[in-house]
């Protein structure tokens, strides 16, 4: 819509400019040129020759040609100031796209960072529990020495740390 508006003020301007500021084409075909209050047709000065209704039509086909010829170039700048708009909107559309898809970059990627923190986790509480229970039964049958006992609870407390520290940080990220 936009290019098919342009085109057909260009293709105005054209005419209009083509025709010359002082070049008057009638309907009947005949072109005459004026400058001033002298009216020339193919070079020659046929002013006296005209009668007062055809200089006056002539006049007013030329004030008439002047007066599209405004509307055409005042046509021509709104559609470059509106141009320009769209430009400005279009670049502020695109930078806000831009700025959304990085922030949907990030918080996909801090979705991965606290998926695998969560796995990591509940990995650490899983090896911690089977540990723990492994060691309760050992316990309980009295097959654990006294040297045995201080190995297990030292595993333990380093599998609890690991817990500890693996929640801390799924923590941290869903903050």
């Amino acid at each position: 819509m936009m290019k098919l508006e342009k085109w057909w003020i260009c293709l105005s301007l054209g005419f209009v400019l083509s025709c010359g500021s002082e070049r008057v084409i009638m309907a009947n075909g005949a072109v005459y040129d004026v400058k001033g209050t002298t009216i020339m047709q193919d070079g020659k000065d046929v002013t006296a020759s005209l009668s007062e209704e055809e200089t006056a039509e002539i006049k007013s086909t030329l004030k008439s040609y002047k007066a599209d010829e405004e509307a055409v170039k005042k046509r021509l700048k709104e559609i470059k100031t509106r141009e320009k708009e769209l430009k400005k909107v279009e670049a502020q559309a695109l930078a806000k796209r831009e700025a959304l898809e990085a922030e949907q970059e990030a918080i996909e990627q801090k979705a991965k960072e606290q998926e695998k923190a969560r796995d990591a986790f509940l990995k650490a509480k899983k090896r911690f529990q089977n540990k723990k229970e492994r060691f309760e039964k050992l316990k309980e049958k009295g097959k654990l020495s006294p040297k045995k006992t201080t190995k297990w609870e030292a595993k333990l407390e380093a599998l609890s740390e690991d817990v500890k520290s693996t929640k801390e940080k799924l923590n941290n990220l869903n903050q």
